[in-house]
């Protein structure tokens, strides 16, 4: 037995199905940062060539602000959104976090501004 399905619900569901198709893709939050070097942050991971770096969750938190903004992340801006509490944290903690976090980067992605706060070139 076989069920006829009017040409109206078939493009329906076809449209349906592209469209969330279409937006899973757009939200699949990939990011290239240098050519052949890929942010996923769905999963947690930087791409590269060679490897794959896995993320902590505060260092998708941080690459996530710097891929989504044009403005230096200053380290107030930092501080609110990596510390869990709200509390200070040091400007040696976040120089160490950087130092790791640029590690798992390409070279010269991420730059220091003096006294301010970090941004991706």
């Amino acid at each position: 037995m076989q069920i006829q399905i009017p040409k109206s619900l078939q493009e329906d569901f076809l449209l349906n199905t592209l469209n969330n198709f279409s937006n899973d893709f757009n939200t699949s939050r990939i990011y290239e940062l240098k050519p052949f070097w890929f942010f996923d942050e769905r999963n947690s991971l930087i791409q590269s060539p060679d490897k794959d770096f896995v993320l902590t969750k505060r260092e998708v938190l941080f690459l996530k602000m710097l891929t989504t903004s044009d403005k230096i992340i200053t380290y107030e801006d930092m501080t609110k959104s990596l510390s869990e509490n709200q509390e200070d944290i040091t400007l040696n903690a976040m120089r160490l976090f950087t130092k790791n976090l640029k590690k798992k980067l390409p070279p010269n992605l991420l730059k220091n501004i003096r006294n301010t706060g970090y941004k991706l070139f």
